[in-house]
């Protein structure tokens, strides 16, 4: 694998871990949300 090739490959890498990570920032961040709202409350 050349440099360059190496390079991309972690760049991937990370993007993926990141994207990971922000979408379960937002699902915490709608659990919050909902938790907090009327809705939150008829459910529980």
């Amino acid at each position: 694998m050349t440099e360059q090739g190496k390079i991309n490959a972690d760049c991937d890498k990370h993007s993926t871990e990141l994207n990971l990570d922000d979408t379960t920032m937002i699902l915490k961040f709608l659990a919050q949300l909902i938790e907090q709202s009327d809705l939150g409350a008829e459910v529980a």
